[in-house]
C-alpha cells in the first residue's frame, strides 16, 4: 500500500482495530550525504497560517541539525523547523532580526520516535496562540518569542522550501529518520488531525489525515522506493502534486539505501546501533545508526539497540575503514546485554580481533586465525538456545575456526561472561585513525549465505507474546496532591492501591509507607529504624482510584504538596489475597508455605508484586512464602514491632543494603535468598520474635525491571535498557560514595509524574534514607538544577558526571513503567 488510511471495515489488522492507520516506510537523511528533498512553489498561499506534522527518530544529537522543515536561505529570508545543539526542538524565522521559539525540554532519543507538529496562525489575537509547538500530542513548554500579527513567514513562498536542509552561512543536513509528512495549508490544526493516544496502552499512534491540504499541501509517504525522483521517492500523495525532488538519496541495494521498512507502526523493525550509549567526542553514528565511525585517542565500544535470551541471530558487520593507532585494533563479536563498559569488547565480551585472536573476558583464549583489514565482512553467528551460549566468526564467509559451523553447531566458542539477565547482544568496538564499523542486521541483503536455523535481528522474527500488562497504570501510579490539613480523598488510579508510599515534597518530612496487609492507619518510616506506628490522622482508608487521608505533616498537611506512590497488589477482602480474591489460608490461596507460617498476604501474580506478613522466630532457617510463583529480584522486610533497620537485597547480587542509611553494602548478611516460591530468611530477616511485613517484586517483561548498572563516569554516561518507557526509577549504588561525597543521600527517587520532560533533574529527586524535601540532597545541599538523567522510551541515560547517578562502580535500579515495551498491537514507545 502507498497509502496510510485507515483501513475499511472489511481489512482486520491491529492497528485498524485499535482505530489507527499504519506507516508503512521511512527515508533515511545523512549529513555527510547532504540527502534532502526541495521544491519551490510555483506561486506564493497563506503565508499567516498553516500546519506541519512529522514522525522523527533522529541519528545524530548534540548538534545543530538541518531543518525538519522549512523555507528560504538567505539572510533575510527563512522560516526553519531544527533541532539545536542542545537538543531542544525549535522554530526560528526572520522578521527585521532573527526571532525563535525553543522548547523547555530537550528530545535526544535515538531508539523512538517522535511526532511533531507545528501550527502557525498568525492572525492570532494572542502572541502565544500564533506559534504552537506539539510533541506526541502535547503542547510544549516554550521559551518564545512571538511574531507580530499577521506576520508573512517564508513558508508558502515562492522561496525554496526543503526537508532535510538548511543554508545559512554554511549547509547544515539532518540526520535520522523521517516518516509520514503532511503539511497542511491555510489551517492551524492541533495533533489529533494527525495522531490519537491509543486508550489501552496510552501510547501516541497516528492516523490518518483526510481534509483539505490547501494550494501548497502535501503529504510524503516515501512508499514508493523504485526510484529517486519526484514521482517516486518524493511523491505528493494528497493530490495537490506538490512533488518534493530528492537529493543525493539512494535506494539501489546497500549500504547507502536510504529507504527503510522502520516506522513508528512497524511490525518489521529491525536493529542498529545504539546511540543511546557513551560515546566520545570524536566518535559519530551514522547511516541512520548502521556505522560506527570514530578518529579518537581512546577505545569505544558500541552495541546493537536490541537484545535477546533465546534464539540464533545472525548479522554482518563491515570494517569500511581502518587505520591503526598503536597497539590496539578493532574486536566483533558479543556481549551480555547488561554491564555496558565503555572498553575493547574482547574485556566485556568475546569477540574476534583483526590480528586473528579471539578474546574473551579480557584474556586471549585463541590465535592464528585469519587477520582482517578495512574492506572486510565479518559475518557474527550466535546461538542463545545452547548451555552456555555459543558464537561464530566468519571472514568473507569462511568460518574462521577448524570444523566451525553454526547450521550444525559445531565448533562454536563459548560466550562469557554469563548474562546475569539471560540476554546478549551484538557488540564492537574500535581504536583507529581513523575506523568505521558498517552493520547489516537484515534491512539489505546480505553479503554471505545466512546459516541454516538463524535469523535476522528484527522485530519480526521475534517469538509472539502477548504481555501479561498492557496498560501499567493499572498496577503502578504516582499521585501528586496538596495537602488540606483536614480529611480528603486523594484519587486518580485506576485501581484499589495495596501499597501507598507517601512523601511530603516541598518540606522535611518522614516518608510514609502504608499496606492493606498490616491495614490502613500503621505507618512505617523507610527513612527511619522505627517500629510501626497506628495514628488516624494519617492515612485512613484505602479506596478505588486512591486513598483517603487526614491532617497529618506527613501525608497532608495544609500548605504541603505531595507525592505517593502506589501499587496494586491482590487486593484485602480476606486474610490472604492472590489476584483479587481473597482465602482463609495460605494453602486456599494457593500460595506455597515455607517452615515459617505466614499471618497475612496480598499478592499480585501478574504484575509481580508480593506484601507477606509474618511472626519472627529468630531461626536462620526459617523459610516463608511470597506467593509469586517466580524468583523475586528485590526484597525489603521490616521488623514493624520494634526499631530495627530495613533489610534490603537485590536478589541477583551477594549484598545487604538498608533504606534507612547511606552506608556501603555489605555482604556479611548475604544468607537470605529467594527461589520462585520462598524466601529463605536468614537471621537478617527473621531477628527477634515481632512481626515483620516482605515487600517483593520480580521482573514483569514490559512492565517492571529490576537489575544493576555500571556507572561511566562522564556527562555521557550508562544508558540503562528497561525494555520500557519508565514512570519510577528507583537508583541506589552497591557501595557508599568514596571522598567528600560519602555523606551524599544514596537512595534516589524519581517519576514521570513530577518530572514530565527531560532532562530529569536533581530537583525530581527525593531520597529515601533522608526526610529531606525536593532538591535537596544528602549533605543539604541544594542542587535541583543538576541534570540526572533522561527517561527514554527504552530506558534512561544518564547524563550526570557525579552524585547518586553516576559517581563510580555499580548501581541497583527498580523501575515500573509508563508505556509498555511490547503489546500485542505491535505498538513503540513514545519517545520522550
Amino acid at each position: 500500500m502507498g497509502r496510510l488510511t485507515s483501513l475499511p471495515s472489511a481489512v482486520v489488522t491491529d492497528d485498524s482495530v485499535l482505530g489507527g492507520a499504519v506507516i508503512e516506510r521511512s527515508l533515511r537523511f545523512y549529513d555527510d550525504d547532504s540527502t534532502h528533498l526541495s521544491r519551490t512553489p510555483s506561486s506564493a498561499s497563506n503565508r499567516r497560517t498553516w500546519t506541519w506534522s512529522g514522525w522523527v527518530r533522529r541519528s545524530e544529537i548534540s548538534s545543530t541539525q538541518g531543518r525538519l522543515f522549512g523555507a528560504g536561505n538567505t539572510s533575510s529570508d527563512y522560516f526553519s523547523i531544527y533541532f539545536p545543539s542542545g537538543d531542544e526542538f525549535r522554530v526560528l524565522w526572520y522578521e527585521g532580526s532573527q526571532k525563535l521559539t525553543t522548547s523547555a525540554q530537550v528530545f535526544r532519543d535515538s531508539n523512538s520516535w517522535y511526532h511533531f507538529v507545528v501550527a502557525v496562525d498568525t492572525t492570532q489575537a494572542v502572541g502565544g496562540n500564533r506559534i504552537l509547538m506539539y510533541a506526541n500530542g502535547v503542547l510544549l513548554g516554550r521559551i518564545q518569542n512571538d511574531p507580530a500579527q499577521n506576520f508573512e513567514t517564508s513558508v508558502n513562498s515562492t522561496s525554496e522550501h526543503n526537508i532535510g536542509k538548511w543554508v545559512s552561512t554554511v549547509a547544515s543536513y539532518f540526520d535520522g529518520y523521517i516518516a509520514e509528512v503532511n503539511f497542511v495549508d491555510g489551517f492551524q490544526l492541533t495533533p489529533s488531525s494527525f495522531g490519537y493516544t491509543e486508550f489501552q496502552t496510552g501510547i501516541w499512534r497516528p492516523k490518518g489525515y483526510f481534509g483539505s491540504y490547501g494550494t501548497n499541501g502535501f503529504r510524503l509517504d516515501f512508499s514508493d522506493n523504485s526510484a529517486t525522483t519526484a514521482v517516486t521517492l518524493g511523491k505528493d500523495r494528497s493530490g495537490q502534486g506538490n512533488d518534493f525532488t530528492p537529493n543525493n538519496f539512494s535506494v539501489s541495494a546497500g549500504v547507502n539505501n536510504d529507504s527503510f521498512l522502520e516506522s513508528p507502526t512497524a511490525k518489521k523493525e529491525f536493529a542498529t546501533f545504539n546511540s543511546n550509549l557513551q560515546t566520545s567526542s570524536s566518535t559519530e553514528y551514522r547511516q541512520g545508526n548502521l556505522a560506527f565511525y570514530t578518529s579518537g585517542s581512546a577505545t569505544v565500544q558500541t552495541r546493537a539497540n536490541m537484545s535477546r535470551n533465546s534464539g540464533k541471530w545472525y548479522a554482518e558487520f563491515t570494517l569500511t575503514t581502518f587505520t591503526v593507532r598503536s597497539g590496539s585494533y578493532p574486536y566483533i563479536g558479543v556481549a551480555q546485554a547488561e554491564n555496558f563498559s565503555n572498553t575493547w569488547t574482547g574485556s566485556s565480551g568475546t569477540a574476534y580481533q583483526s590480528q586473528g585472536g579471539i578474546w574473551r573476558n579480557s584474556s586471549n583464549i585463541e590465535n592464528g586465525y585469519s587477520t582482517y583489514a578495512a574492506g572486510d565482512v565479518i559475518s557474527v553467528a550466535i546461538n542463545l538456545d545452547s548451555s552456555p551460549p555459543q558464537v561464530w566468526w566468519a571472514k568473507n564467509g569462511s568460518y574462521i575456526r577448524s570444523g566451525a559451523n553454526p547450521s550444525t553447531l559445531t565448533a562454536g566458542v563459548n560466550i562469557e561472561p554469563a548474562s546475569t539477565s539471560g540476554t546478549y547482544t551484538f557488540t564492537a568496538s574500535l581504536f583507529a585513525n581513523p575506523g568505521q564499523w558498517d552493520a547489516n542486521f537484515g534491512q539489505r541483503p546480505f553479503a554471505h549465505s545466512v546459516p541454516t536455523g538463524f535469523k535476522t535481528l528484527n522485530t519480526d522474527n521475534f517469538s509472539i507474546n502477548t504481555p501479561s500488562i498492557i496498560k501499567p497504570q493499572k498496577h503502578f501510579d504516582s499521585l501528586i496532591y496538596s495537602g488540606t490539613g483536614s480529611t480528603q480523598s486523594i484519587t486518580g488510579l485506576e485501581f484499589k492501591p495495596d501499597l501507598v508510599w507517601i512523601k511530603k515534597r516541598n518540606d522535611a518530612a518522614f516518608h510514609q509507607i502504608f499496606d492493606t496487609v498490616r491495614g490502613a492507619t500503621k505507618g512505617l518510616f523507610p527513612n527511619s529504624t522505627n517500629a510501626e506506628y497506628q495514628d488516624s490522622g494519617n492515612l485512613q482508608s484505602f479506596i478505588e482510584g486512591g486513598f483517603t487521608a487526614d491532617g497529618f505533616n506527613g501525608t497532608n498537611a495544609s500548605g504541603g504538596t505531595y507525592v505517593a506512590w502506589c501499587w496494586k497488589g491482590g487486593g484485602n477482602s480476606n486474610t490472604f489475597n492472590v489476584d483479587g480474591k481473597g482465602y482463609a489460608s495460605a494453602s486456599a490461596a494457593g500460595i506455597t508455605e515455607g517452615n515459617l507460617a505466614i499471618t497475612g498476604a496480598s499478592i499480585n501474580r501478574e504484575a509481580g508484586f508480593s506484601i507477606v506478613k509474618f511472626t519472627a522466630n529468630n531461626d536462620a532457617s526459617a523459610t516463608i512464602g511470597h506467593g509469586l510463583n517466580s524468583k523475586p529480584k528485590f526484597v525489603v522486610v521490616k521488623d514493624t514491632a520494634n526499631s530495627d533497620d530495613w533489610q534490603c537485597k537485590f536478589i541477583d547480587d551477594n549484598m545487604y543494603v538498608s533504606f534507612n542509611h547511606n552506608t556501603a553494602g555489605s555482604t556479611s548478611y548475604g544468607n537470605f535468598t529467594a527461589t520462585d516460591t520462598l524466601i529463605n530468611l536468614g537471621y537478617t530477616w527473621n531477628n527477634g520474635s515481632g512481626t515483620h511485613v516482605a515487600y517483593s517484586w520480580t521482573n514483569v517483561p514490559g512492565y517492571s525491571k529490576i537489575g544493576k548498572y555500571k556507572a561511566l563516569t562522564s556527562t555521557d554516561g550508562a544508558y540503562v535498557d528497561l525494555g520500557f518507557r519508565p514512570a519510577f526509577i528507583l537508583i541506589r549504588p552497591t557501595n557508599n560514595f568514596g571522598g567528600s561525597d560519602q555523606n551524599y543521600s544514596t537512595w534516589g527517587l524519581w517519576d514521570s509524574t513530577r518530572s514530565t520532560s527531560n532532562v530529569v533533574t536533581y530537583g525530581g529527586m527525593l531520597t529515601v534514607n533522608t526526610n529531606y524535601a525536593e532538591q535537596v540532597r544528602g549533605n543539604g545541599s541544594n542542587d535541583g538544577a543538576l541534570a540526572a538523567f533522561d527517561i527514554l522510551g527504552t530506558g534512561f541515560k544518564v547524563r550526570q558526571s557525579s552524585y547518586e547517578v553516576g559517581y563510580s562502580g555499580d548501581y541497583y535500579y527498580m523501575a515500573f513503567a509508563e508505556q509498555p515495551g511490547e503489546s500485542p498491537y505491535h505498538t513503540d514507545t513514545n519517545a520522550r
